[in-house]
């Protein structure tokens, strides 16, 4: 369900949001290696006119995005320090300066929430629609009062029924015939699998565990 359905519509979601809401040129997303990541990096590259700056925390996540063709890509590490997560925001602050980002897309709340908004410029928005790092932390109120930066959620569902009915139709009928065209791979909404049968299924899940399970899903095969 979230390969076929979750993932690439809001993927979608998420660009209408960029491109109808914001009149953003470029955004920035978090947790870019993820499955949904991935799809977002390769519907942009079927579309003019927006970029997209993925954040990850390790060079191995870099590198899947960019042999999938991101042009823009931030590596975070596992900074806990203060100076190296300096130099991290400094790299983003760069690139969204470059291309006059506006808005970010964050999956990991924690820490990044005011990290993405320190760098964001005034009035620019960031749209929260995961928790991976727990409760959001040091946001600074500044950015929220005196440059009227923003703070927001984005939820799937509410996104579908936007406007009632008359709204949701079209929107759908569109957005549906977008993710049935990408879905033969290597189409934009497809997904990766790495098959297993059910006498290796607990082995792998295993292995995935213990290893980076970035990007890579199990999936049962009977035949």
């Amino acid at each position: 369900f979230a390969s076929f359905f979750v993932n690439p519509y809001t993927a979608i979601g998420i660009l209408d949001n960029v491109i109808n809401v914001e009149g953003s040129p470029a955004f920035v997303h978090t947790a870019a290696a993820s499955q949904l990541g991935q799809m977002i990096v390769k519907l942009v590259n079927t579309m003019d006119g927006t970029e997209v700056i993925n954040v990850v925390r390790r060079e191995e996540q870099a590198t899947l995005l960019r042999d999938i063709g991101a042009k823009h890509i931030v590596v975070t590490g596992s900074a806990t320090d203060e100076e190296s997560t300096q130099k991290w925001k400094d790299e983003l602050q760069l690139k969204i300066d470059e291309l006059g980002a506006t808005c970010a897309f964050d999956a990991i709340s924690g820490s990044m929430s005011g990290d993405l908004l320190d760098v964001l410029p005034p009035k620019g928005a960031l749209y929260t629609y995961g928790a991976l790092g727990g409760k959001m932390q040091n946001i600074n109120a500044i950015n929220l009062i005196y440059k009227e930066k923003r703070l927001e959620g984005f939820f799937l569902t509410r996104w579908v029924k936007e406007g009632g009915l008359f709204s949701m139709v079209p929107r759908m009928l569109s957005a549906s015939k977008k993710v049935n065209a990408g879905l033969k791979s290597p189409g934009w909404s497809s997904t990766q699998f790495m098959d297993t049968t059910m006498e290796k299924a607990h082995a792998d899940i295993i292995g995935l565990l213990k290893g980076s399970a970035t990007g890579k899903k199990l999936r049962i095969r009977f035949d």
